[in-house]
């Protein structure tokens, strides 16, 4: 199968919540990065590098949604990746901020370190692979959990504006 067709395949397949066209917006978004957060058993460094760093947007844009959806100030423009893992922090605990930093320990040294290979894994794309595989379980795990989250709220918001709407 062609890569266009497993992107489109896995477009198709995600669901997002339905909720305000803002917090929409930002998880198609992260929805296409999560499309394009994939290699197969011979990818080469380039696009286990890739898919490290797309990997990461798409936790970090579902993550913005949730703080979106959640109504938190400053959400809504512009958040950079030290304010966002701040406010998860404050809301979800140290934990979610922790992960958040790790999360971004990979795309940063995905996209700028430029001899993470040779010094991290003596040049062994192989076993580069393998732990980007189970780097990337982590940020799957994450983006799943920031999706699961962002429902509960708009299942929530959906019962308040029902009850409001029968009184």
């Amino acid at each position: 199968m062609e890569y266009n067709d497993l992107y489109d395949e896995f477009m198709m397949q995600e669901q997002i919540p339905l909720v305000e066209p803002g917090i929409k917006g930002r998880l198609e978004l992260a929805k296409c990065f999560r499309a394009l957060a994939r290699f197969g058993d011979s990818a080469g460094e380039c696009e286990i590098r890739n898919a490290l760093s797309r990997s990461y947007y798409a936790v970090f844009h579902a993550s913005v949604a949730f703080l979106m959806a959640k109504n938190e100030p400053g959400s809504k423009g512009n958040i950079n990746h030290e304010q966002l893992q701040g406010k998860i922090g404050v809301i979800l605990g140290k934990g979610a901020k922790s992960t958040l930093q790790a999360l971004l320990s990979d795309r940063t040294q995905a996209d700028y370190d430029w001899n993470y290979l040779d010094r991290k894994f003596q040049g062994s794309v192989e076993t580069f692979r393998a732990q980007a595989a189970l780097r990337l379980e982590v940020h799957s795990a994450e983006y799943e959990a920031y999706l699961e989250r962002i429902w509960k709220i708009d299942e929530e918001k959906g019962q308040a504006r029902q009850e409001e709407a029968s009184q």
